[in-house]
């Protein structure tokens, strides 16, 4: 978990390198890449439709509300920068979890 692209922006709030995979057959965590939290979405990348699946899919898992997360960069690529309402720790001890299932 110590290679997860997490950076601090304030003592309560960090960054997250994201990795989407849109108009995937299942969505959630599928695990690392490069450092970035790998996340599959099953909307497909046109109109902001996988950006917005994915935010509700990253608030649910770590259970804050999604107009708390801001999508930084990537708006139109794969690789993402997504603003959390976390400090680092906080948001690393959330995601450890759903790295660490089966």
């Amino acid at each position: 978990m110590d290679k997860l692209l997490l950076r601090a922006l304030s003592p309560s709030s960090c960054s997250l390198g994201l990795r989407a995979q849109p108009g995937a057959r299942h969505a959630g965590v599928t695990g690392l890449w490069n450092g970035r939290l790998k996340i599959a979405v099953r909307a497909p990348a046109d109109d902001g439709r996988a950006n917005h699946e994915l935010i509700e899919l990253l608030a649910n898992l770590l259970c804050v509300p999604k107009n708390s997360l801001l999508l930084i960069s990537g708006e139109k690529q794969r690789l993402k920068q997504v603003s959390l309402p976390l400090s680092v720790e906080e948001a690393r001890q959330r995601l450890t979890a759903h790295l660490e299932q089966p």
